[in-house]
């Protein structure tokens, strides 16, 4: 029955708001004959292998070099000189080495990265506690932060009466920080000092650091110093959450192993040159078996080395191919005749 209201046109045919009602609309139903079968898989094909094996020929093109110098134990790249000690105490650091071997031609500009492995920055409770108003410098009571900052609001250094103060950032993305540093102390070509240097500012993101990290005032500071416990306390090496190695730790990571940017090399560096880079061991791992690593790499169109976009894409395009081919030999060995298309319409009564 038409909705009411609905009037019919004047060729007999009923109104569009009745037959979109009752679905009736005109459509175009494709029949999938194997000529347009073959032809989808063989176009499906023709686009997919080609940018596989671009997607393929930008990742082949990134050079990088991993060292996980949280084993101790290091490679013809990497050498490790006593790392895989830190003891995992708040503000005890283990000193030790790590030189990097470039095997090949690095252009500028060079990444230097940090990478963990089974750390899950991705849990939810994880994700949920931290407070975007601390982090743009209010000061906040610990009733207010219950909500966000659960479950870790008070921090472990007590102020001169021996209370608990409230941590500011608080949660447990803020107070996880990855607070391992590094250094570069010489880099070598030929037994010959190169002069190569590195920046850590410009790391995080724009929006980051002009919108969502303000550092509380100094004046402010002094006077809720009693009842708060700011980040330089929690974390000596930071002054304040502008600092730009916070800031990329804050933007969370969507799987267990992950990197972050820690500095940027703007020198092209040559083969078999040689990086000493001076850690300063803070973050222990033995506690969730995890791993560290430093990871020295350019950066293709697409990003980072990441072979299995250009794989994916190859091999969807191998089985579309493969697919054309299979329904083509059928097609010309023992074809099936289609069926009249006028027998597929039904005769109106």
């Amino acid at each position: 029955r038409s909705p009411a209201g609905a009037m019919p046109s004047t060729d007999g045919s009923k109104s569009l708001p009745g037959s979109l009602y009752n679905q009736r609309l005109q459509a175009w139903h494709p029949i999938l004959t194997p000529t347009w079968v073959i032809v989808a898989f063989a176009i499906v094909a023709a686009i997919f292998i080609p940018v596989g094996i671009w997607l393929k020929g930008e990742s082949d093109g990134v050079q990088e070099v991993v060292c996980k110098y949280s084993s101790g134990q290091g490679s013809s790249a990497c050498l490790i000189n006593g790392c895989n000690r830190v003891s995992g105490q708040r503000n005890v650091t283990n000193n030790c080495t790590l030189v990097i071997t470039v095997e090949k031609e690095m252009a500028a500009p060079v990444y230097l990265y940090y990478e963990l492995d089974n750390f899950y920055q991705n849990h939810r409770r994880y994700v949920k506690s931290r407070s975007d108003s601390q982090l743009r410098g209010e000061i906040l009571s610990a009733s207010s932060l219950s909500s966000d900052c659960d479950p870790l609001i008070y921090g472990d250094i007590p102020n001169s009466k021996g209370e608990l103060r409230v941590l500011h950032p608080c949660g447990l993305i803020a107070n996880s920080y990855f607070n391992d540093t590094f250094a570069l102390r010489a880099a070598q070509h030929d037994g010959n000092n190169v002069p190569v240097s590195w920046s850590e500012s410009g790391i995080s993101w724009a929006t980051d650091r002009l919108n969502k990290f303000k550092a509380v005032p100094a004046s402010t500071r002094a006077a809720n110093n009693e009842t708060h416990q700011f980040i330089s306390e929690t974390y000596p090496g930071v002054a304040s959450v502008e600092d730009e190695h916070f800031i990329v730790w804050m933007r969370t990571a969507a799987l267990p192993r992950f990197r972050k940017l820690y500095a940027r090399i703007d020198t092209t560096l040559k083969a078999n040159t040689r990086l000493s880079i001076d850690i300063g061991e803070n973050f222990p791992v033995k506690q969730f078996g995890g791993a560290k690593s430093v990871v020295i790499s350019t950066l293709s169109i697409l990003g980072g080395k990441n072979d299995f976009l250009g794989i994916a894409y190859i091999a969807v395009g191998a089985v579309c191919a493969a697919m054309a081919v299979a329904f083509l030999i059928k097609e010309c060995t023992c074809p099936r005749r289609p069926g009249d298309l006028k027998y597929l319409r039904l005769s109106a009564r």
